[in-house]
């Protein structure tokens, strides 16, 4: 086997054991901690295009909308650099002003968040390249683009691969290989 392919075999083997790391440690953690692991995880599985701005935001912000579930579930990665970029995470809601939630990479909506909430946020935000995360069991049929969810006490996720292509979002076959993908055409 030559040193390039031995390489990507290793690296293939490293992301694999990274990510299911994550998933087979479930038992040791809260819900909301195994899914604060997910949604880092999806970050460095997701391709988001270039913009104009790339290069004068310095960081890439996880927004969760409305009440917070996570409590310091994220506490672990705040201020670790991915995407060339500072992970923070801050709080919006739907008094936040659009611009302000445009500045968002990631948007993830709790089961609490009224669904006309999340309908008028995700509407809002359709065009803007910002990766949606939600919880609530239609949440990828309305416009959202992950859902995670618990199914025979295992956290598992669905993807709807038409509302990322809307956003220019892709997502590396890495994580679509363990992923319920949802196409809606």
């Amino acid at each position: 086997m030559n040193t390039s392919k031995l390489k990507s075999l290793v690296l293939t083997l490293f992301i694999s054991i990274l990510f299911f790391q994550t998933i087979d440690g479930a038992a040791q953690l809260d819900p909301y901690q195994l899914k604060a692991a997910f949604i880092y995880k999806f970050l460095l599985f997701t391709d988001f295009p270039k913009t104009e701005t790339d290069h004068h935001n310095r960081h890439l912000s996880i927004c969760i909308y409305g009440q917070d579930p996570f409590k310091d579930a994220f506490n672990p990665v705040i201020g670790k650099i991915v995407k060339n970029r500072i992970l923070k995470v801050k709080n919006i809601d739907k008094s936040t002003p659009i611009d302000r939630v445009q500045k968002c990479q990631v948007i993830f909506f709790s089961k609490q968040n009224n669904v006309t909430d999340i309908d008028h946020t995700i509407n809002a935000v359709k065009n803007s390249s910002i990766l949606t995360i939600g919880e609530r069991e239609n949440f990828i049929y309305r416009g959202g683009m992950i859902r995670l969810y618990t199914n025979l006490g295992k956290t598992e996720f669905s993807v709807n691969m038409d509302n990322a292509e809307i956003s220019k979002i892709k997502f590396r076959s890495q994580m679509l290989r363990i992923a319920n993908i949802v196409i809606d055409n």
